[in-house]
C-alpha cells in the first residue's frame, strides 16, 4: 500500500504482470495529432469530428478589422484650447442670448409698475347750438315762442394716485353761453374742483401700494441670477465636453498600445507554433485577443468623433448652414507632474474649498430667497384685499360767473361761488371668496418657496459633509440643475490619468485605460 516499511517482492510483481492482458500483435498506437472523438449515440450516426478542424487557427479572420483600422479619423481638423472653447461658447450661445432678455424685460416691468402712480390728464371741449319751442304758458307769460342758445364748454381734469393710496382729481370747467333770455349777450361761468379720497383700511399704506414695484425689483435681481446661472452651466458643459474629448483621445492611445501588445503576443505564439513549442489553441487565443483589441480601438475612435461632435454642438460651430464636419483637437492636457495641482495630501482641503466657493457663488439659493420674498409680498397684498373698504372723502369747489371772462376768473380765485363736502364711505363684500382664495393661494406659494430654499440648504449641508459621495452619486435637488443639459464640472476642475494599461492587454482592471478622475 506504499506505506513506510512495506517491501515489494518479486512474486507480487509477477502477479500484477500476469493480471494485465498483453496487447495484440498488430497493435499500433495512434499519434496525438490524429486523435478523433466519436460522439456515437449523441450524433446518431457515429460520425467522427476532427479536433484540429474545430480549433483551427483560421477560425478568426483579422483582415476585415485591420482594413477599418487603417482609415484616418478626419482629414479636416483644427486645434482649440479650453479658453478658446469657452470664449466661443459664450460669444455665440443661444441659451445665454435668450436668457439675456429676462433682465431687460424685468426693467420694463419695473417701469410699468411705477406707472401706476403716473397722473392722468383728461380734457374735452363741446359746442352746442339749440332751438327749443316753448310751452303755451311760457308764450303767454313771457312772450317767447322759442329759445335759441349757443353754448361752448371746455373742461380738463388731472387725476392720479399717491404712494399712500390717496386718490386725487383736480377739475377745471369753463362755459360760455348766449341765449334768447340774455339777448344773446355772452355769459361766462367756471369752476375749479378738488376731490380727495383716502383709504383707511383696504388700499392704505406705502408698502401695499408699492407691492408691484417691489416684486418687479426682486424679479430683476432673480433674472440676473438666472442669467449668471445659464453662463455657469454653459461654461461647465463646455469644460466637461472638452475634457471628455481629451479623455477619448487618451483612451485611443491606450487602445492602440494594447492592440500593439496583442499583435506582438500573436507573433510570438505563431513563432512558437512553428518550432513546435505551442499548440494551435494558443495561437487561436492570441488572435481572439487581437480581434478584441481591434474592436476596442474602433470603438475608441468612434468615441472621439462623438465627443468632438458634442463639443462642436455646444460651441455652435457651423460650416455655412451645415454642421461643421471638422474634428476638434484639444491642445490642453492635465499636468500630473505639477505638485501644486496634483497633491494627494491636499485633495480634501481643495475639495472643501472648491465646494465652499461654489456654494457661495451659485445663484440658485438667491433665486429661491427672492421667490420667498415675492410670495410674502403677494400674501401681504392679498391680506389687505380682504379688509372692508373704508374711505375718507373731501370735495371742494370754487366758481365764478360774469359777462367777462376776466371777471369770471377773478370770481373763481376770490371764491365768488364755493362749496365743500367731506365725509366717509365704505363697503363690505359678503363672503369675499375671491380675496380669501387669493390670500390662501399666496400663503401656499410662500410655504412652497420656503421648503424649496430649505431643500437647497440641506443639499449644501450634505455636500459639505460628504463631498466625495455627492460627487459620485450626483445627488442634487432638481432646482440646482434647472435648465442644464448635463452635469459638468465648474471652471478649474483638474483631471488625473489613472491606471496604466497592462502591457499584454490580456488582464484589464477598472483603472486600466484612459480613466479620468475628475477633481474640483
Amino acid at each position: 500500500d506504499g506505506s513506510e516499511g512495506d517491501v515489494v517482492t518479486e512474486d507480487a510483481v509477477d502477479a500484477v504482470t500476469d493480471a494485465v492482458a498483453p496487447p495484440p500483435a498488430d497493435f499500433q498506437p495512434t499519434p496525438p495529432n490524429e486523435l478523433t472523438l466519436r460522439y456515437g449515440d449523441e450524433l446518431g450516426d457515429g460520425a467522427a469530428i476532427d479536433i484540429r478542424e474545430e480549433i483551427s487557427i483560421d477560425l478568426i479572420d483579422l483582415d476585415p478589422l485591420r482594413k477599418r483600422l487603417g482609415g484616418a479619423l478626419n482629414e479636416e481638423q483644427f486645434n482649440l484650447s479650453l479658453q478658446e472653447c469657452i470664449l466661443i461658447a459664450l460669444s455665440d450661445n443661444l441659451d445665454i442670448q435668450v436668457t439675456g432678455f429676462e433682465p431687460l424685460k424685468s426693467d420694463q416691468d419695473i417701469f410699468s409698475a411705477k406707472g401706476e402712480f403716473d397722473p392722468v390728464l383728461q380734457g374735452s371741449g363741446n359746442y352746442t347750438r339749440s332751438n327749443q319751442s316753448q310751452s303755451q304758458q311760457v308764450v303767454a307769460f313771457g312772450g317767447v315762442s322759442s329759445v335759441e342758445a349757443f353754448t361752448t364748454t371746455t373742461n380738463a381734469t388731472l387725476a392720479g394716485k399717491l404712494h399712500l393710496g390717496t386718490q386725487y382729481a383736480l377739475s377745471w370747467n369753463m362755459e360760455k353761453s348766449e341765449s334768447t333770455f340774455s339777448n344773446f349777450i355772452e355769459e361766462h361761468s367756471g369752476t375749479l374742483n378738488l376731490q380727495l379720497t383716502q383709504p383707511i383700511l383696504r388700499g392704505f399704506g406705502t408698502k401695499y401700494n408699492k407691492v408691484r414695484i417691489s416684486i418687479a425689483n426682486n424679479t430683476r435681481i432673480a433674472s440676473e441670477a438666472q442669467l449668471r446661472l445659464t453662463v455657469l452651466n454653459t461654461v461647465a458643459d463646455v469644460i466637461k465636453a472638452y475634457w471628455d474629448l481629451v479623455g477619448a483621445m487618451e483612451n485611443l492611445k491606450v487602445r492602440a498600445e494594447s492592440l500593439d501588445n496583442a499583435e506582438r503576443l500573436l507573433k510570438v505564439n505563431e513563432k512558437r507554433r512553428e518550432i513546435g513549442t505551442a499548440a494551435d489553441i494558443e495561437v487561436l487565443q492570441a488572435k481572439a485577443g487581437v480581434a478584441t483589441r481591434q474592436s476596442e480601438f474602433i470603438s475608441a475612435r468612434q468615441n472621439i468623433t462623438d465627443a468632438s461632435n458634442f463639443l462642436k454642438n455646444l460651441l455652435n460651430l457651423r460650416d455655412g448652414d451645415l454642421f461643421s464636419k471638422a474634428l476638434v483637437v484639444p491642445i490642453d492636457r492635465p499636468n500630473p507632474r505639477d505638485p501644486d495641482e496634483f497633491d494627494p495630501n491636499a485633495y480634501e482641503n481643495r475639495v472643501m474649498a472648491s465646494i465652499d466657493e461654489a456654494l457661495e457663488n451659485r445663484p440658485e439659493v438667491l433665486i429661491r430667497q427672492i421667490e420667498i420674498d415675492n410670495a410674502a409680498l403677494e400674501a401681504y397684498r392679498t391680506k389687505k384685499e380682504m379688509l372692508p373698504q373704508l374711505d375718507l372723502i373731501y370735495n371742494y369747489t370754487s366758481g365764478g360767473r360774469d359777462h367777462k371772462l376776466r371777471e369770471t376768473l377773478d370770481g373763481i380765485y376770490e371764491r365768488q361761488d364755493y362749496a365743500y363736502t367731506y365725509g366717509i364711505q365704505g363697503s363690505i363684500p359678503l363672503f369675499n371668496r375671491a380675496a380669501r382664495g387669493a390670500h390662501n393661494r399666496a400663503r401656499l406659494t410662500q410655504r412652497q418657496a420656503e421648503l424649496s430654499l430649505e431643500q437647497a440648504r440641506r443639499f449644501q449641508g450634505r455636500l459639505q459633509r460628504h463631498p466625495r459621495s455627492e460627487q459620485q452619486t450626483g445627488d442634487a435637488p432638481p432646482d440646482c440643475q434647472r435648465g442644464r443639459r448635463r452635469k459638468a464640472p465648474p471652471i478649474g476642475r483638474h483631471h488625473e490619468l489613472a491606471g496604466p494599461p497592462d502591457p499584454t492587454g490580456s488582464h484589464r482592471r477598472p483603472g486600466a485605460g484612459a480613466h479620468l478622475q475628475h477633481r474640483i
